[in-house]
């Protein structure tokens, strides 16, 4: 499973009522954050209003910059709207524009508001998170045929970006604890600086004594925390796990990263004690394994240990994670799972009768993962998970052909192929009004499933460009034979 992106640290909130014609770099952003509010409140309803109203809301911070083209408030909040645009699919279809061309713009935004102010820990953190985005689209991406030299400039970047976002935490981290002590100690701090207009926290929401009164802003810093802290290393964690992913074939890249990566492990230690943050940590941890794990194996194949052993650590990795309550802790590791048996398929164990029982048993694993997380109807990945269901049991089906032909596969086979239909068509109409690509990828895979269990009438035509693009992956990842089609 992909993993769904963290949202951003939210630094605007709240307004009073801006002014009909903004006049100043905090009226633009008063206005900016009543919009965003309204686009807020249809967002769970009317698609398309909500979409106009977080247009507005950047069309407004964009014109405030050109006049305040220094207003790093209004550059941050800019970016941000533009960013989180992108993480909501029935937004996302109210925009023109490819993903692709949003992330560019979001990221070109991020950019500005870094070159304003470019030691704020929440910008960085933010660019970063935009990076991956971009990263993940133009290598898995409909359409982008994998850029795999692109998408890794863009996570090397994110993962310097993010390191140094964490070093401004850990500053601000111990300067706070250190004024928290001297507070304990009774001794009396010096008077802080007079505070900095700063829209980005939200306006003052007191009464004024004064109608004739201007509102005026104020910045709310709030201390850097330990769970601040491992956001900004659990995205670490998932960057260098997507570089070793990405390039699993490059054993010199996949060193350096673990390198990189194992002090900011250790340094988690330091921070986890006392937060709610130990299941997503272990569960990055995990995936980190997994990923240099299959690396490993990818760029060796049959070595030491071969697929045996590959299984083994991959297995032990996720052992003791009591992932029940967390569908996205099941569904990555299902997706653990899943990457072990399609990297033992390509491989020579593949062919191998002992490496299709290893690719049935993970497989077996994943599939149990996945319908413990189908549970969680409300998941924002629902339609997902039902259409990785359903590639686990056409694997599990191609297991019974020749010249595999595997028992247990051969035995279940008929169940197999049902199960697959079934599953593809609970993804198709669970999606029906959420994420297009899921939907258009469950509508052709389940015709696919009934083609497969013998279906004469299956096709309704010919395949639609859209749908040969789905069906050719579906071929390159095992799912389906060029002659079975």
């Amino acid at each position: 499973m992909v993993k769904q992106k963290q949202f951003l640290k939210d630094i605007k909130k709240k307004s009073k009522h801006a002014p009909q014609v903004p006049s100043t770099a905090d009226e633009y952003l008063a206005a900016g954050v009543d919009f965003e509010e309204a686009g807020e409140k249809w967002r769970g309803g009317d698609a398309a209003k909500s979409a106009r109203f977080f247009v507005r809301a950047i069309d407004c911070y964009d014109e405030g910059l050109r006049k305040f083209p220094t207003s790093f408030d209004l550059a941050y909040n800019k970016a941000r709207v533009q960013y989180e645009l992108t993480q909501y699919p029935k937004l996302l279809k109210q925009l023109p524009g490819s993903l692709l061309d949003l992330l560019k713009t979001a990221l070109d935004s991020s950019r500005y508001a870094l070159k304003v102010q470019g030691d704020d820990a929440d910008a960085l953190f933010n660019t970063g998170q935009v990076l991956t985005s971009l990263a993940e689209v133009l290598n898995t991406g409909a359409g982008y045929d994998g850029d795999v030299q692109r998408s890794f400039k863009l996570l090397e970047e994110a993962m310097e970006i993010f390191g140094n976002c964490l070093s401004i935490q850990e500053m601000q981290y111990a300067e706070f604890l250190a004024q928290l002590a001297q507070y304990n100690s009774g001794e009396v701090p010096e008077s802080p600086a007079p505070t900095q207009p700063a829209p980005r926290d939200g306006p003052d929401t007191s009464a004024s004594s004064s109608t004739s009164e201007k509102e005026e802003w104020a910045t709310v810093i709030t201390p850097v925390t330990k769970e601040v802290i491992l956001e900004t290393i659990l995205a670490q964690l998932e960057t260098a796990t997507n570089i070793c992913s990405l390039l699993a074939q490059d054993p010199h890249v996949v060193e350096m990263v673990t390198t990189y990566i194992e002090p900011v492990i250790e340094k988690s230690r330091t921070y986890i004690e006392g937060t709610e943050k130990q299941m997503d940590l272990a569960i990055a941890q995990a995936k980190f394994v997994s990923a240099v794990t299959d690396a490993k194996y990818s760029s060796q194949r049959s070595g030491p240990g071969g697929a045996e052993e590959y299984v083994s650590i991959v297995e032990n990795a996720w052992k003791q994670l009591d992932l029940d309550a967390s569908a996205e802790g099941l569904s990555n590791r299902a997706e653990a799972f899943i990457t072990c048996s399609n990297s033992i398929r390509i491989s020579p164990d593949g062919q191998t009768e002992a490496g299709s029982n290893l690719r049935w048993n993970v497989l077996t694993w994943a599939g149990k993962d996945l319908k413990a997380a189908s549970k969680f109807r409300e998941d924002e990945n629902i339609g997902k998970i039902y259409n990785t269901m359903g590639d686990v049991e056409l694997w599990r089906f191609q297991l019974a052909m020749p010249p595999t032909n595997l028992k247990a596969a051969v035995a279940h086979k008929a169940t197999l192929i049902k199960n697959a239909e079934t599953y593809y068509r609970g993804a198709r109409v669970l999606t029906e009004n959420g994420d297009p690509e899921q939907h258009n990828e469950a509508s052709v895979k389940e015709i696919l499933a009934k083609a497969l269990s013998g279906a004469a009438d299956a096709w309704p035509g010919s395949p639609s460009a859209a749908a040969m693009q789905i069906l050719e992956e579906a071929v390159d990842e095992g799912l389906v034979r060029v002659g079975q089609i």
